[in-house]
This record gives structure tokens, sequence and C-alpha cells, in this order.
């Protein structure tokens, strides 16, 4: 089994997010940080990506999920 692991910019491509957006969301800790490093590098597991996704309320071809406005969480 092969496991398709992604870089941030990657990730932010896939999801239609710019990266500075997800590094601070990494950075401030409202993302839990991606499983594996690699040469100091985040490396981004499908579970990792599904969370961004749901983080930023995105699917993964980087639509805005149906009846969902904006893409920063409510600070609730």
């Amino acid at each position: 089994m092969q496991i398709q692991l992604k870089s941030i910019s990657d990730v932010s491509r896939l999801l239609n997010i710019r990266k500075y957006r997800i590094e601070y969301a990494l950075s401030e800790g409202k993302l839990p940080e991606p499983k594996l490093r690699f040469l100091g590098k985040r490396c981004f597991l499908p579970e990792d990506i599904a969370a961004v996704a749901t983080f930023f309320h995105k699917t993964h071809d980087g639509q805005a999920e149906e009846g969902v406005s904006g893409c920063m969480p409510s600070n609730s």
C-alpha cells in the first residue's frame, strides 16, 4: 500500500486555500500539526488534509460546502 503525502503547497492548491492561512491556523494551534515531517517540512496525510478541509469548510475539490458562508469558523 502506498501512502500519498502532500506538502502544504499541494494542500493549498488542492483545497484552493492560500498557504499562509493554513500556516497561520497551524501556528496558532487552531489546526493540529500533521503527524509526519520529512527534512523539517510538514507532510500531510489524507486525514490531515481532511482536517484542514473541515476547518476551512471546504470539500476536497476546493469548493465551499453548501450552506457555508465564508471560510473561517466562528469564535464561539
